[in-house]
């Protein structure tokens, strides 16, 4: 190999990102994973979930059967709403931006909280 790709290879072997709950290192496979975006952290609450993401100002609150959720955010207000459709084979989400700009974000959000519901089980 040359030695770009060796020194590519370096960089994304050298360090890494971000570290799991469970205190694994989390390292990227492509260049474009090396820049950290954000963390979303669930909070401690007794009768509904709610969310943090640390690389905005958005909060995530959910409905006590963490079927619904909000995306709010101190300085923008609404952002999105997000709704679980119940009949249907795969779990359905139905994503309601404010602004379009937010849409990917939004998307992200609900993946993240669909992964955790998911490792629950």
């Amino acid at each position: 190999a040359d030695s770009g790709e060796e020194e590519k290879l370096r960089e994304l072997t050298g360090d890494f990102i971000a570290i799991t709950a469970k205190g694994r290192p989390v390292r990227p496979k492509t260049l474009g994973q090396k820049e950290y975006i954000g963390c979303i952290r669930k909070e401690f609450t007794f009768f509904k979930p709610q969310f943090t993401i640390d690389c905005n100002d958005w909060q995530v609150d959910g409905a006590w059967m963490e079927w619904d959720y909000q995306i709010t955010s101190p300085s923008a207000g609404h952002i999105a709403t997000i709704t679980k459709e119940i009949f249907h084979w795969a779990d359905t989400y139905v994503i309601d931006v404010t602004h379009p700009a937010d849409a990917l974000g939004a998307l992200m959000v609900v993946l993240a909280i669909d992964a955790e519901k998911c490792s629950r089980d």
